[in-house]
């Protein structure tokens, strides 16, 4: 029984060394498909290191074009500063000479409100005078208008007067 016990160990130990082998195979199989797309990646973060690089040396000359540009930029910003001192001056002189003009402006308004004073002094004394005649001839016109009511009531009697005395000659001349 002994060699029947080592038989059944040798060939389950067989049976297992065989499935090491095909385990083993697939697992160098394994490796050589994993070789493969390690070096896949190798070539891959190689090329991107490349398209890095050449990325690196376009942004580079970027930044230096734009730091010349940043300096072209500087020389007009001292530029311009110059000009906006100049401008200020300008400024206060004009502020001065506005200053100047609202003065003299001011005094001729002053000048212009005396004489209106005035004219309005005068426009009001010859108001007065104008109402004074108005109300002369006014008091005429009443006056006018009085005499005439009375005359237009005289001439209406003569009138009334003159149909009666009419129509008394024509019975009159009617009875005859």
């Amino acid at each position: 029984m002994e060699n029947e016990a080592v038989e059944a160990i040798k060939r389950h130990f067989d049976v297992v060394a065989e499935s090491l082998r095909q385990d083993i195979k697939l697992i160098a199989e394994g490796h050589v498909i994993l070789n493969g797309k390690v070096d896949n990646l190798r070539e891959e973060v190689g090329e991107l290191r490349e398209e890095n690089a050449r990325e690196h040396l376009t942004l580079n000359k970027r930044i230096d074009d734009l730091r010349g540009e940043v300096g072209e930029l500087r020389k007009d910003v001292n530029g311009l500063h110059g000009e906006v001192d100049d401008l200020r001056e300008e400024v206060g002189e004009f502020r001065e000479e506005n200053a100047k003009e609202h003065v003299a402006l001011n005094r001729r308004i002053d000048d212009v409100q005396g004489e209106l004073g005035e004219l309005r002094e005068e426009n009001t004394r010859e108001h007065l005078t104008l109402n004074k005649r108005i109300d002369g001839v006014q008091c005429e016109l009443d006056k006018f208008r009085k005499e005439n009511a009375k005359a237009h009531q005289e001439i209406l009697s003569a009138v009334k007067l003159s149909y009666a005395e009419l129509d008394r000659r024509l019975l009159r001349l009617e009875n005859k």
